[in-house]
């Protein structure tokens, strides 16, 4: 078993915002915790255009959140095709999610 680095959320999180402003575009941006629940009810909702996770994976994996702030391990096919299932609205219509950005760090033992 191998302890997970910690991740400077707060830092990604003033860049994104800088991002935002130096755009000029007023966008609505929300910071949750990751888990495939969320994930799924904002995909499925429409209520999100675009996508970034920062957090802990490798090829096979992200790290998400089980809903109790513990580890979940969601392999990269599963939340693939959660993201297109939830993308598809009833009859078969896409919903506004664009774009999907992952930020993944990945340490082998």
């Amino acid at each position: 078993v191998h302890a997970m680095e910690s991740l400077d959320f707060e830092k990604e999180r003033e860049l994104i915002f800088e991002s935002v402003r130096e755009s000029g575009r007023q966008l609505p941006v929300r910071f949750e915790a990751a888990t495939t629940d969320r994930l799924r009810t904002l995909v499925t909702l429409g209520r999100c255009a675009g996508l970034h996770y920062s957090g802990h994976g490798d090829p096979q994996f992200l790290t998400l959140e089980d809903g109790k702030g513990l580890t979940h391990f969601v392999r990269t096919h599963t939340l693939t095709q959660l993201l297109h299932d939830g993308a598809l609205t009833g009859g078969g219509v896409r919903s506004c999610l664009r774009f999907v950005f992952v930020s993944a760090c990945f340490l082998q033992p």
